[in-house]
C-alpha cells in the first residue's frame, strides 16, 4: 500500500473539476460560545460509534470535509470546497 504524499491534496484539487481551495472564515467568538453542547456532543458520539463499528483508526481520520468545518479549529484555514460555493 502506498502512502499519500505531501502534494497529494494540491494535485487532487488541480486535477478535479468543480472544486477549489478557499480560506474559510474565522468563527466568531460569540457564536462559538453559543453553540449547543448537547448537539455537538451528539455529533462526536456518532463519529465515535461509526469509527468503532467500522474499525476506523485515529490515524485514518482526516481533518476536513465538504463543509469546511474543522475539528477544534476556530481560526482561518485553507479548505477545499465546491467551486460554486462561497464563504
Amino acid at each position: 500500500m502506498s502512502l499519500v504524499g505531501m502534494n497529494w491534496p494540491h494535485t487532487f484539487v488541480k486535477r478535479t473539476p468543480g472544486i477549489q481551495t478557499k480560506y474559510n472564515q474565522k468563527l466568531d467568538y460569540q457564536r462559538y460560545k453559543q453553540e449547543e453542547p448537547a448537539i455537538i456532543q451528539g455529533w462526536f458520539d456518532l463519529v465515535c460509534n461509526v469509527k468503532a463499528k467500522y474499525g476506523i483508526q485515529d490515524e485514518d481520520t482526516y481533518n476536513f470535509d465538504e463543509s469546511g468545518f474543522q475539528i477544534g479549529i476556530i481560526t482561518q484555514q485553507k479548505v477545499v470546497t465546491g467551486s460554486e460555493r462561497w464563504y
